[in-house]
């Protein structure tokens, strides 16, 4: 069972990762504007998302230490004496800590939403790649031929699958996806172009 100063310090640092998010995601807007280089690029905005994890475990921590040794107070003293004195922001922030235990139920909703929407596209990706037939011959030239000249090391499949528009799917076993019957309405030159872009 979840206690209570628990229940609020999760609500909280939910709450405060909203202008945590807005504050990280500024300095990476900027961050990325100073530079044309992909890879820094890249690279800022993997930092931007750790960031945003060391934030909220940080924000988790210490909002915890906090309710557990003084008790979860976010209203200042003197408060007390009526509603109507009261300033509009303390009512709100008043009344958020007596609901955190409905905004954790909806984040928990989200959050399986989410996760089912990751697995069901997973699942999806899966299924196709099982469906996949593989191309062969010059085709399977063209892809390592593509893949030597951009330095991928990794073995990248090229198939025909049953869907609308070529993509490509996987990163540990890469696959591009062809619509089925598109690659042989292909000519060579063709094919190259559309893997190349």
């Amino acid at each position: 069972m979840i206690s209570q100063h628990l229940v609020q310090s999760i609500g909280w640092t939910l709450i405060h990762s909203l202008w945590q998010g807005l504050g990280v995601y500024i300095l990476l807007k900027v961050g990325t504007r100073l530079t044309s280089r992909a890879d820094l690029r890249y690279g800022m905005g993997v930092a931007a998302l750790g960031l945003m994890v060391a934030c909220s475990i940080a924000t988790l921590l210490i909002l915890n230490i906090k309710s557990t040794s003084e008790g979860f107070n976010i209203v200042i003293d003197g408060t007390t004496t009526g509603t109507s004195s009261q300033p509009f922001v303390l009512i709100v922030l008043s009344w958020i800590d007596t609901n955190i235990i409905w905004l954790l139920r909806f984040w928990m909703l989200g959050l399986v939403a989410g996760l089912l929407r990751i697995a069901a596209g997973l699942w999806y990706i899966n299924r196709l790649r099982r469906n996949a037939n593989a191309v062969q011959g010059e085709w399977l030239e063209l892809v390592n031929n593509l893949s030597a000249s951009l330095n991928i090391t990794r073995v990248v499949i090229m198939a025909e699958a049953a869907i609308a528009s070529p993509m490509v799917v996987g990163f540990v076993k890469p696959m591009i996806l062809f619509p089925v019957g598109l690659v042989s309405g292909l000519t060579y030159r063709t094919s190259r172009d559309y893997t190349c872009s």
